[in-house]
């Protein structure tokens, strides 16, 4: 049995942690701007990148499983680090609110803050729904964690019964949806749980689990995987990718075309079998890296207050540049580029203020 390490680093995981971090940042910072499907061939390339921006989230949950079910487990620090996280949203839930009040001039007085904070309210703190997930998936850690560690073959049905009820199910939508356009009686199916009753995995959020429990089982297998990717893998990978991205770009049109407005393939990829594929595509790539770059370890040691400020700098940078300078692709990547460096160096301050970075 192998020992498990606390302190060891891997450094594809670095490499992963700061592009699902870049990802996350162009979503709520670049695509709300970039034109998507209005019948111009950017347009197609901004929306095919938005394909790509699916995998953003759920590479961070694959990585907290990677890196929890690789950990000594150890409860007492288990809670104290639960517990932590559940402050950290309520507080940077209120910081959050203050400071986009202050920059948007918009007053929403104590009744307006709680249910801004209790709802999650759209293009203020709904961000944060990522930490509250995190939580639920930390307070069943324990019992996920006895399962891994003394039967295996029960935690891999776990994760097949989890996926088959999430991807499975996804899938059916489409290529229902996708019959009916065949037969030419067109109708958009999508969200119908084809499982109905016997589903237990009908929350939003459940994709999250998921991918934080096959996380776990990779860990289990990284030696094996990072030998296959030496040989043919990574060229399987690769091909994967492309394949599974063009899939989920198709979708989205699909979608779209039935709505008459561009279908959210980063929010609703999320759950479907392409961006699985893709994100374990990405793993299998990735794990070559074997390398020490200082900005992509920095940036990944401070991924959460990256996440916790990007949006406060983001809507303060709104505020003061011209938003048409924001719709041109090249542009946006140097901006978000920028908006990320000002969130790490704003966390760095943060961290070295007493107490304070307790909240980071």
């Amino acid at each position: 049995m192998e020992l498990k390490s606390n302190k060891k680093r891997y450094s594809y995981l670095d490499l992963l942690k700061c592009i699902a971090m870049y990802g996350v940042v162009f979503y709520h910072g670049a695509i709300p701007w970039l034109p998507v499907l209005t019948d111009t061939p950017m347009s197609y390339v901004n929306y095919f990148i938005m394909a790509i921006l699916s995998m953003s989230v759920p590479v961070f949950f694959f990585v907290n499983g990677f890196l929890m079910f690789g950990k000594n487990f150890d409860m007492k620090r288990h809670i104290k680090k639960t517990v932590h996280i559940l402050c950290v949203a309520v507080i940077w839930g209120v910081l959050t609110t203050v400071f986009l009040m202050i920059i948007r001039g918009e007053y929403l007085g104590i009744r307006g803050l709680f249910q801004t904070l209790w709802q999650l309210k759209a293009n203020w703190i709904s961000h944060l729904w990522f930490l509250g997930i995190l939580v639920c998936i930390y307070l069943i850690f324990p019992l996920l964690n006895v399962v891994y560690e003394s039967n295996r073959k029960i935690f891999i049905y776990f994760v097949a019964i989890g996926s088959i009820m999430i991807f499975g199910n996804s899938l059916l939508n489409e290529m229902a949806t996708l019959c009916t356009v065949i037969i030419q009686h067109p109708k958009m199916i999508e969200n119908l749980n084809f499982f109905h009753i016997f589903n237990p995995f009908k929350d939003t959020y459940s994709f999250a689990f998921i991918y934080f429990c096959l996380g776990g089982l990779v860990y289990g297998y990284k030696d094996k995987i990072a030998v296959w990717a030496e040989n043919k893998g990574t060229k399987i990978a690769v091909y994967s990718l492309i394949m599974n991205l063009c899939c989920l770009f198709a979708i989205g049109l699909m979608y779209s075309n039935f709505t008459d407005r561009p279908w959210d393939t980063v929010w609703n990829g999320q759950t479907t079998i392409f961006t699985l594929c893709s994100v374990m595509s990405v793993f299998v790539v990735a794990v070559r890296y074997k390398e020490k770059n200082a900005v992509i370890q920095k940036i990944s040691q401070n991924t959460l207050g990256i996440y916790l400020i990007h949006v406060i700098v983001l809507r303060f940078m709104e505020r003061i540049l011209s938003v048409p300078l924001m719709t041109h692709l090249g542009v946006s990547v140097l901006y978000i580029a920028v908006i990320m460096m000002l969130s790490l160096g704003i966390t760095e301050i943060i961290h070295r203020i007493p107490i304070v970075h307790r909240i980071l």
